[in-house]
């Protein structure tokens, strides 16, 4: 569990003259709502105003100072304790701490937000605004009249912006006074992240709202207190329309994107703690298992549903912070079985090796999901494997990335080096690799250590849905990705080292000609023999396979029992197929490691079995 961060807002608790209620609300305190034993989000003591939609605002959008606030250069005398007044109806409404995508008046800066929700006009004039108690008349407001009812937003931070001083990116408490010092509004924070807003209303939000009234474009995905009790794993919950959710499943053959608002809930030391509102986008992902009910989603953030890119760290194994979008996996066809196979062996691989990985890996994060309010169980977020995902974990440009599917198909990124990657297979059927001239040709294009590592691992795995999906990094050569593991370790009518090097194109083994013709070539056999020798002595080694499947399954039993207990002897009618009990679970997932500890010693026995045959047809020959 991550320590506990201070995320939520501690509005002016310093003393009960730092924050008393406004008037409208009979000076009455408040109660912080608490998640757990944790406060989720702590609001102002007075009341929250509902404020006026856009066409009670007769700007009816952001109102620009039309004076500069004053630059006071001369240190004053540290302000004695302010005295709260009620009778200006001011507050600081919303703010963003490290703004890089929302401009304001054409200006890139931090800004907070002023708004007036009173009946009577503001003279902004008169009143200062600081993030020093010590120093409360630290910065003069514009000269201005702010008109009931309105919003005014203020750029801070940079040069000719209208606060002289910059916000805390790590959270701070702002203080607005008038000229006797005495307190108007205050508003605390705690760290913030890039882009993310925060506001008197909702706390942190990815979609911002400056100069405007604070809202939530569709339903709330907040989570009540109940809803959020005795969970181990991170929670997200999502709100989608309800004809909007049924058309998204009526029509899974098709790609159609509806607007969200999904929130996110990490697991602390002290309870869940809320991490993130946004508002996005959500359509169905997948192929075959895109029928099911229990089907996977893709999440999407684009500036149409709000902000083009989600700011948080979503995975523990890699550094990015920064997403266009995400996949939310319910198991797909691994759904009546482990409900882990293709998230385990992916990151089984980048857990050992990380970024020196010669494999591409799509990370995970398990979560509960919740769908407009209801338990869906346990699902997985999933790094979705595109080219804004590939710039940011590389540092590298999008257009620098390239994602090919079977040698042919460009799904994502650039056209950059995808003509040399087709040809090397179009030429792949006729190629003898033993010369040196074609195997020079094709090493260009391909990285060869990364070829021998998908088979190994894909023929370890004994996958019987083998997908070939190429990436590029910037003018690099191709790569392998690890993608759709959910059919490995399945019995098949031969095994699987034969089956994917021993057949030429036959079968699940239909894109296997590069490989099985490199084995032609002595010394690329030798050194397909001794990675394979190596990697079954290390990342698939029977201890350190169990010992990781081991952890996972640690980490998901507890809610794993509530998210059975939802889907348990449900009938998914379009694969006759039902899901699964608890106890089930947990036999198909000891048979699974079961299956992992045995599988070093049945792959050397079928690559002696395999080049044993090679011996014996090449003596014959001669």
């Amino acid at each position: 569990m991550r320590n506990i961060k201070l995320k939520c807002m501690l509005i002016c608790i310093v003393s009960d003259w730092m924050c008393a209620c406004h008037p409208e609300n009979g000076n009455k305190q408040t109660t912080p709502a608490v998640i757990g034993n944790t406060p989720a989000l702590e609001v102002s003591p007075e009341a929250k105003p509902t404020g006026p939609t856009q066409g009670d605002n007769p700007t009816n959008g952001i109102l620009q100072p039309t004076q500069k606030a004053e630059q006071i250069t001369e240190t004053p005398t540290p302000t004695k304790m302010p005295v709260r007044i009620d009778s200006i109806p001011l507050r600081i409404n919303e703010l963003m701490a490290s703004n890089e995508a929302w401009p304001i008046d054409g200006k890139i800066a931090d800004w907070v937000e002023l708004y007036n929700f009173g009946t009577e006009p503001v003279d902004l004039g008169k009143l200062w605004i600081s993030d020093e108690m010590e120093y409360l008349h630290k910065c003069k407001l514009p000269e201005r009249i702010l008109g009931a009812g309105e919003y005014l937003v203020l750029t801070a931070g940079k040069k000719d912006c209208d606060i002289s001083f910059a916000l805390s990116k790590e959270g701070e408490t702002l203080w607005i006074v008038n000229e006797e010092g005495n307190l108007v509004d205050c508003l605390s924070y705690g760290k913030i992240k890039k882009n993310v807003a925060f506001c008197r209303d909702f706390g942190y939000v990815g979609t911002a709202t400056p100069g405007k009234e604070n809202h939530i474009s569709t339903a709330d995905s907040s989570l009540t207190e109940e809803q959020l009790r005795d969970y181990t794993l991170d929670i997200l919950s999502v709100a989608v329309n309800e004809t909007d959710f049924k058309a998204l499943h009526d029509n899974y053959n098709k790609t159609v994107t509806y607007p969200i608002h999904l929130t996110y809930y990490a697991q602390t030391t002290e309870g869940p703690v809320r991490e993130f509102s946004y508002t996005a986008g959500m359509e169905i992902y997948g192929n075959s298992s895109r029928i099911y009910e229990r089907c996977s989603y893709q999440i999407k953030f684009k500036k149409e549903f709000g902000q083009n890119r989600l700011y948080y760290k979503l995975f523990e194994d890699r550094d990015c912070e920064e997403f266009s979008s995400f996949t939310l996996r319910g198991g797909s066809q691994d759904a009546f079985a482990t409900m882990l196979r293709d998230e385990f062996i992916a990151s089984l691989w980048r857990n050992y090796y990380g970024d020196a990985s010669s494999l591409m890996t799509e990370s995970f994060t398990p979560v509960n999901l919740y769908i407009n309010g209801e338990y869906y169980g346990i699902f997985y977020i999933r790094e979705h494997l595109d080219e804004d995902t590939l710039a940011a974990d590389y540092g590298c440009e999008p257009e620098e990335t390239g994602v090919v599917n079977r040698y042919h198909s460009l799904t994502q990124g650039s056209k950059n080096g995808v003509s040399e990657l087709i040809r090397a297979w179009e030429k792949a059927p006729y190629a003898d690799y033993t010369k040196q001239e074609e195997y020079e040709e094709l090493e260009r294009v391909l990285n060869l250590d990364s070829l021998i590592d998908f088979y190994l691992l894909n023929i370890w795995a004994e996958n019987r849905d083998l997908i070939v999906r190429n990436v590029k990094i910037r003018d690099g050569k191709w790569f392998y990705a690890l993608h759709d593991l959910d059919l490995c370790f399945r019995p098949g009518k031969e095994n699987a080292t034969m089956q994917f090097v021993g057949n030429e194109n036959a079968g699940a083994a239909a894109m296997n000609t590069i490989i099985f013709r490199l084995l032609k070539r002595e010394d690329f056999r030798q050194r397909y023999e001794k990675r394979m020798e190596e990697l079954l002595n290390t990342v698939l080694a029977p201890e350190y396979v169990t010992g990781r499947l081991d952890l996972l399954l640690a980490r998901l039993d507890h809610d794993m029992k509530k998210s059975c207990n939802v889907w348990s002897k449900k009938l998914e009618k379009k694969e006759n197929a039902y899901y699964i009990s608890y106890s089930r679970w947990q036999e198909k997932t000891a048979a699974l490691r079961k299956q992992m500890e045995e599988r070093k010693d049945a792959m050397l026995r079928e690559w002696e079995a395999l080049w044993g045959k090679e011996s014996e047809e090449k003596n014959d020959s001669e």
